[in-house]
This record gives C-alpha cells, structure tokens and sequence, in this order.
C-alpha cells in the first residue's frame, strides 16, 4: 500500500494550509516497540527547522501503554511521517 509518499496537506492554526511535496525523508515504523525512538528521531528533525508531517495509527498506542489491544493483521504502518 503508498502512503503519501508525493504530498501531505496541513492545515496550521485554522488559518492557512502548507502543501508539502517531495519528502526529503520518510520515516514509518510497524514495531510498536521502535514508536517512542522514531517519534524522538523526528522532534530532533523539526528541531533543525524541518517539518514533519504524518500520522500515529491507532495501533501506534501499544508503544506507549503495553496493556492495549490492537489489530496485529493491519496492513498500514503504526507510524509514517515525512520530513520536509
């Protein structure tokens, strides 16, 4: 299944939409166990003044909380986010 992979929109602050294309770098991750090291990895990319722009499936929270219940068959990634 593609994700993305050629443009995202984003709508900040309720005012005005960003279009970003062409990804300088994709990141997706479907160990749940590697969520918390990915999303640190992208905090210090949007620190260098890049944006990120993606999403958290919901079978992301097994990352954070051990106990939940999740669809193991899913077929999208539990995490994909683009650095532009």
């Amino acid at each position: 299944m593609e994700f993305l992979k050629n443009s995202v929109l984003f709508k900040k602050d309720g005012f005005s939409w960003y279009l970003f294309e062409n990804p300088l770098e994709i990141i997706k991750e479907n160990d749940y166990t590697q969520i918390k090291n990915k999303l640190e990895y992208i905090e210090k990319q949007t620190e260098k003044g890049f944006y990120a722009a993606g999403f958290l499936s919901y079978e992301a929270s097994k990352g954070f909380e051990e106990k939940f219940k999740v669809n193991k068959s899913s077929i999208s990634p539990c995490l994909w986010f683009g650095i532009y």
